[in-house]
């Protein structure tokens, strides 16, 4: 069953979320506070825009905003997806509606580099690369 997170999620969605994080290989890249990221969870969890769907062993969020340069172009900007059950389609399908009931037209995915798979699946629902994302150690 999907259905929209509540505060006491937060536990489960902090494993899911570090066990990904770590697989993706963003813990060595940027590190990964506990703190920070249920803090997140919580303003996305209580905000009118904020976007946050689990499943038995899934998740999803992001939030709605308009578009910095043109605030009536709204969109959902997804921040994380895991799906350990089977249920990421229906967990996108799930925050896609969610979006558009929050007044967006469009949503844009993330895909970590390498991940073709996941790229794959999102050319088959539809989306289209629009960027590449580069980061550099700053010394």
């Amino acid at each position: 069953m999907i259905r929209p997170a509540t505060l006491d999620d937060i536990p489960a969605l902090l494993d899911l979320g570090e066990e990904f994080a770590r697989e993706a290989g963003v813990i060595e890249r940027t590190g990964w506070n506990e703190q920070d990221v249920s803090a997140l969870l919580v303003t996305l969890i209580e905000s009118p825009d904020g976007i946050v769907m689990v499943s038995d062993n899934g998740m999803i969020g992001g939030y709605v905003a308009g578009h910095p340069f043109n605030q009536e172009t709204r969109m959902f900007v997804e921040l994380f997806w895991r799906a350990k059950d089977g249920q990421g389609k229906a967990l996108l399908e799930a925050a896609e509606t969610a979006a558009r009931a929050r007044g967006a037209s469009k949503s844009i995915m993330v895909a970590m580099h390498g991940m073709e798979r996941t790229e794959r699946l999102y050319g088959r629902l539809n989306y289209r690369p629009v960027e590449a994302q580069f980061m550099k150690e700053l010394d």
